[in-house]
């Protein structure tokens, strides 16, 4: 049904509710993604920064963040990983998703979601067809 890559995946995973993050964990993890989980975004920025050398290959960033918004904390990822494919969540911020409709490397999810849909996302953008569709 999935044909992601044969090669572990690292995906970033930040959202402040605890249990939508352990439940994308453990789903993700069923596809040998490693992800890396993260309720806050200064803890995601701090990890960042002393792990240089760290290979993401996909974001899903909840838009609606203590501190600072999902869109804020991207682009601050993005200065370090200027091609990051993102997915923002959301369960309400409907004009988002139509911004998000004009960048080839980021999705939209409406919360709640169906994790079939979060890995679809995710291999849509890992494949570049979510930017074949949008040209």
């Amino acid at each position: 049904m999935y044909s992601l890559p044969d090669n572990e995946l690292t995906i970033l995973f930040v959202d402040d509710e605890e249990v939508i993050l352990k439940a994308a964990c453990a789903i993700l993890k069923q596809f040998s993604m490693k992800v890396l989980p993260f309720t806050s975004p200064a803890t995601v920025l701090k990890y960042l920064n002393f792990n240089s050398l760290t290979k993401i290959n996909c974001a899903v960033i909840d838009s609606c963040l203590p501190e600072m918004s999902g869109q804020e904390l991207y682009r601050n990822i993005s200065q370090k990983f200027p091609n990051l494919p993102v997915i923002f969540t959301s369960g309400f911020d409907i004009e988002l998703s139509q911004n998000i409709q004009k960048n080839e490397k980021a999705l939209f999810l409406l919360k709640p979601f169906r994790f079939e849909k979060l890995i679809c996302s995710i291999e849509q953008l890992i494949k570049g067809t979510h930017a074949e569709k949008n040209s």
